[in-house]
């Protein structure tokens, strides 16, 4: 079989986009986090902005750089890293780059994925935020529905271990391997949807015309991959509370959610890194104990006995300390 992947794509990588400058509006971040659900009073205000906001500055589905013989677009999963509080009045600038171009077979037919990396940068050039993204594109007519990914644990639901009955956030000293995140349950219906196209610039029909998503494969209209991210980035916040920081969230979208179905976001520290960072597995999960949202996150989390932390935390941004240590381990 030859491949999909021409010269024209192979040429493609590496290549950079025009830069996109956008003025943060404290309605556009009101508006995004309504249409999420998350009631922060930092995002109500535009004091900050929700970590997965600057989804809003890139064009969904993305425009290909190259020729794809395949007319179906689906997300499959982003990977962010977040450095600097985005606030209403912020200006900035986001750049996409191709970084790879791959081919795969499996129950979707035969597939593209593009990588892409997002940089969003201030106005001092300084980087608040990255993601690289992976988007599948593949023909409805030679597919059937993505395969779903079966827990192997039991659900975790409301009133699970992990509700510590600190609305401050947990503390380090008080989690270890297997320790549960608060868990958050959301019940997407259609007018989120709707919402959420609005605030993220997300009109693909697949979210909210049925007939459009049937002939794309899809069993009915479903959730937004990338409104799922929010969901788990609103969890793990919640989680650490305003001196804690979520500083990674890395997931694959595995499994369809439809409207109306409640979805569970859920997850467990899997390591310790010290310096009050943690690693976690996170995921979504539904009723029937399938898990449609993969991933993995790293978040900083305050500290009993360090004084320190409080000092170190800065009012625009995360803590130095944290993401001094973050990049001298390899995850910048």
């Amino acid at each position: 079989m030859s491949s999909q992947i021409t010269g024209e794509m192979r040429a493609a990588i590496g290549s950079v986009s025009a830069r996109r400058t956008h003025v943060v509006e404290a309605g556009a971040v009101r508006r995004f986090a309504e249409a999420v659900g998350d009631p922060n009073q930092l995002y109500a205000t535009g004091a900050a902005a929700p970590l997965t906001f600057p989804r809003s500055f890139d064009e969904t589905p993305p425009v290909p750089e190259f020729d794809i013989p395949h007319p179906d677009v689906l997300d499959g999963g982003s990977e962010w890293e977040f450095f600097e509080r985005i606030t209403a009045g912020d200006e900035i600038t986001a750049t996409t780059e191709v970084c790879d171009v791959l081919e795969k077979t499996g129950r979707l037919g035969e597939m593209l994925l593009v990588v892409r990396r997002h940089v969003y940068a201030d106005r001092s050039g300084r980087t608040a935020a990255t993601q690289k993204s992976t988007t599948i594109y593949y023909s409805a007519s030679a597919s059937s529905a993505p395969g779903d990914v079966r827990s192997q644990t039991p659900s975790v639901q409301d009133g699970s271990p992990g509700r510590t009955g600190n609305p401050g956030g947990v503390y380090a000293e008080d989690v270890s391997v297997g320790t549960r995140i608060l868990p958050l349950v959301k019940r997407p219906t259609t007018r989120q949807l709707v919402q959420y196209a609005g605030a993220s610039g997300d009109f693909y029909e697949i979210h909210y015309d049925q007939g459009y998503a049937r002939s794309s494969g899809l069993p009915d209209v479903i959730v937004h991959g990338a409104l799922k991210s929010a969901f788990l980035a609103q969890a793990l916040v919640e989680w650490v509370g305003e001196e804690g920081a979520l500083l990674k969230l890395d997931v694959q979208y595995r499994g369809m959610d439809t409207v109306n179905e409640r979805i569970t976001c859920a997850g467990t520290v899997s390591n310790i890194l010290g310096e009050g960072l943690v690693e976690c597995d996170v995921w979504t999960e539904r009723d029937d104990g399938v898990r449609t949202t993969v991933g993995t996150a790293v978040v900083s989390l305050k500290s009993r006995s360090d004084a320190e932390a409080t000092a170190l935390q800065l009012p625009d941004g995360l803590n130095s300390r944290f993401l001094h240590h973050m990049r001298a381990e390899g995850y910048r």
